[in-house]
């Protein structure tokens, strides 16, 4: 139809019906099937995107099982303990985090429980969007308003940002300084431009056409205000403001031990300031995956990140097969149990 037609009848759902049936009455009642058309959009492309990159690593693992299989027997019984311990701290270190925000008192067992259960949640959905809705929701159950709440939980992941670039950044340094360095190819500058340029079309998208400044802009802007105050309010408090950093550096340093102690469990010679920075490079790239959790994009980019620096793949495999079972699939059932349980007490 003409554009102006459509512009008539936008949003009036019960025009094109009324119209085919009309049309339908006028031929001598002859029968129609619609057809099955759906539109595809970014959000679809994505998401096929990361299922491709999803079956691509499963793929991997599963070609080189056997030798998977046979690295693993290797692994010491006595390292699991420490890696569990490891995989746990930050849940304990996020609670911390969670309450150093939250305007209200807040008993520490539950938030701890709160942290377990959001990870459940995160694991089907994409960008951690269900664990966040879940906290907004736990601190309006908790006698928090909508406003404050939706802040205190942007403000934890503008801390988490943070935390990663200043973890990044000593890594990176320590790294740099160590015996021989980090030998690993960086991409060509082409690849930089043409990676600039696409966040320069993407931020003119947004702030130069009216839709964008008037949807995404704004939710930002008002997204930044509230951030800011309620950080700016924390700064007057040194102990929460401290907790908020401290407990958010320690869960990432946390993640980082633990991914070293899987590389050493299957012989993997690598220094630690190395191993930290490959994780916090290749976990930084993946972040950006549309699949739930990361879930082929991280092990593909920790593999990457792996081989690139001289190790084995089947060693590289085994240590990031090693890493997420434990990190990231062994906490689902107590995920799944912690949010059921919140569900009956504090969410009913």
């Amino acid at each position: 139809m003409p554009t102006d037609v459509r512009e008539a009848i936008g949003g009036q759902k019960h025009v094109l019906p009324a119209v085919r049936d009309r049309l339908q009455a006028a031929a001598g009642g002859v029968d129609y099937q619609l057809a099955d058309i759906e539109r595809v959009n970014v959000r679809q492309l994505a998401g096929l995107a990361g299922a491709v990159v999803a079956a691509y690593t499963l793929l991997s693992f599963a070609s080189s099982w056997s030798e998977i299989t046979r690295s693993m027997g290797q692994v010491s019984l006595w390292s699991l303990p420490g890696l569990v311990v490891l995989a746990a701290v930050p849940y304990v270190a996020g609670a911390g985090t969670f309450i150093s925000v939250a305007p209200q008192r807040l008993p520490f067992g539950e938030v701890v429980r709160l942290m377990v259960g959001q990870s459940f949640l995160n694991r089907f959905t994409p960008a951690n969007a269900g664990g966040m809705a879940l906290r907004v929701r736990y601190l309006q159950k908790r006698g928090g308003d909508l406003g404050s709440a939706a802040a205190g939980v942007a403000l934890t992941s503008v801390a988490s940002g943070i935390g990663q670039v200043a973890v990044l950044a000593t890594f990176a340094a320590w790294a740099g300084s160590s015996a021989g360095g980090l030998h690993f190819s960086l991409p060509k500058a082409s690849s930089a431009a043409v990676a600039l340029v696409v966040v320069a079309v993407l931020g003119g998208l947004v702030w130069l056409t009216p839709w964008g400044r008037r949807v995404v802009a704004r939710r930002i802007e008002t997204t930044v205000k509230q951030v800011w105050t309620t950080l700016r309010d924390l700064s007057k408090q040194p102990a929460r403001f401290f907790t908020l950093f401290g407990t958010t550096i320690a869960s990432k340093v946390a993640v980082i031990v633990a991914f070293s102690e899987s590389a050493r469990a299957v012989d993997i010679g690598l220094s630690f300031p190395k191993l930290g920075l490959l994780y916090l490079t290749a976990s930084s790239l993946a972040s950006a995956a549309p699949t739930p959790g990361g879930v082929g994009a991280v092990e593909a980019a920790l593999t990457a990140a792996l081989t690139g620096t001289g190790v084995a793949p089947t060693d590289a495999l085994s240590a990031v097969f090693l890493f997420r079972l434990v990190t990231y699939w062994l906490p689902v059932p107590f995920g799944w149990w912690s949010l059921h349980r919140l569900q009956r007490t504090v969410l009913a």
